[in-house]
């Protein structure tokens, strides 16, 4: 039986959040006690493909549970319609700068597990068990390959240097800038269009000189960037469904 006091909580001054792997349900219940919760609420975060349900902080587990099964008519609809990842395995089909390849397994004659991207095609040697990964690591370095060559480009152009530069896995931001010069970007980038990584990269170069969106920042973005209105209205339409997942049991 699950009880919403065995996971480990994480505590803030007004929020206590605990995790449970629903054994019925694909992504995760994040059940949070918040202090001025006046009554129970259901969410799905498509962001970090979580469920949240926030309660008042007197609200039990048992009329927790009771709520999430009460819900899961509307929760299995609202599951259906949300963006689902792109899966890493043969035979599946995955965007790379905008272009659809699908992952063909072929025999090979070398040791290890060798990843090759042709137009349509990401064709993948070796153990088909170590697939996955392989093309998890192979994605991850042409994102950073590609990200870091255009913004050493774009930065070029407007003779501003860059300090240093990242590629994470995050959630909230595609792309950010310090005003030390140090950018980061989300490597899950590399799954959009070219077209929209070119936008996210001439955005964050042009923090490089202005560190605010005032009328002179988007005046270089464009600059810097033809695809300013494109990238902006992709990313809010599609931005969600750039994220890849390895199959289960790997």
């Amino acid at each position: 039986m699950f009880s919403l006091f065995q996971a480990r909580p994480v505590t803030t001054a007004k929020t206590l959040a605990l995790r449970h792997d629903h054994p019925d349900l694909p992504w995760p219940v994040i059940f949070k006690k918040l202090r001025r919760a006046r009554q129970l609420t259901l969410r799905l975060d498509s962001k970090k493909q979580e469920i949240v349900l926030s309660m008042p902080m007197r609200v039990g587990k048992r009329e927790a549970i009771a709520f999430l099964e009460s819900q899961r008519d509307w929760l299995d609809r609202q599951l259906t319609k949300a963006p689902q990842p792109f899966i890493l395995q043969i035979g599946e089909t995955i965007p790379l700068l905008g272009r659809d390849r699908l992952i063909r397994h072929a025999l090979g004659n070398g040791r290890g597990v060798h990843v090759a991207m042709h137009d349509d095609e990401l064709v993948v040697t070796g153990n088909p068990d170590r697939v996955p990964r392989a093309l998890y690591r192979f994605i991850k370095d042409l994102a950073e390959k590609h990200i870091t060559t255009l913004s050493v480009q774009k930065a070029a152009l407007i003779q501003r240097p860059i300090n240093s530069l990242t590629l994470r896995d995050t959630s909230t931001r595609w792309g950010s800038c310090t005003s030390e010069g140090d950018l980061s970007f989300c490597w899950r980038l590399i799954l959009a269009p070219a077209e929209v990584v070119d936008y996210v990269v001439g955005h964050e170069v042009a923090h490089l000189v202005h560190m605010h969106h005032k009328p002179t920042f988007w005046q270089l973005c464009r600059e810097l960037t033809p695809y300013t209105t494109m990238g902006k209205n992709w990313l809010k339409q599609h931005g969600e469904t750039l994220r890849v997942v390895l199959p289960a049991k790997v």
